[in-house]
């Protein structure tokens, strides 16, 4: 779905497969001007809870829901994917997008793996949803 819609905005530098599970996903957008790369990062993973709420919204995996409003931090990373690659000549340097998988993961979680993976290679700063 994450993909789908990236692709849909017009994004072409995209990496899958990193991670816990290999599901994480980044994307960069560069503008035409020099300057930092800035991470936005959005957690990704669902919870071992069984869905009961019955709404049309709901987990349709047995088991795993949504419960830490990860879904809403994925449609806010991707809504800002859109103003941004579509502002993208009006900005200077690059913004990735991180879709990070495992955040509730313990002990070792999803970040060590997605740096392990290179997810901040070469970002000069980084905010998370």
């Amino acid at each position: 779905m994450i993909l789908t819609h990236l692709k849909k905005i017009g994004l072409k530098n995209i990496k899958t497969g990193l991670g816990n599970g290999g599901n994480g996903i980044i994307a960069d957008i560069d503008s035409a001007n020099p300057g930092k790369r800035i991470a936005l990062r959005a957690d990704i993973d669902a919870l071992p809870i069984k869905e009961e709420t019955c709404l049309a919204c709901s987990s349709v995996n047995d088991g795993y829901m949504h419960a830490c409003w990860h879904d809403n931090h994925i449609a806010m990373l991707i809504g800002a994917a859109k103003i941004i690659y579509e502002n993208r000549n009006e900005l200077t340097g690059s913004v990735r997008l991180i879709f990070q998988p495992a955040e509730e993961l313990s002990p070792e979680g999803g970040a060590k793996s997605m740096i392990a993976d290179g997810t901040l290679d070469g970002v000069d700063a980084i905010f998370g949803l």
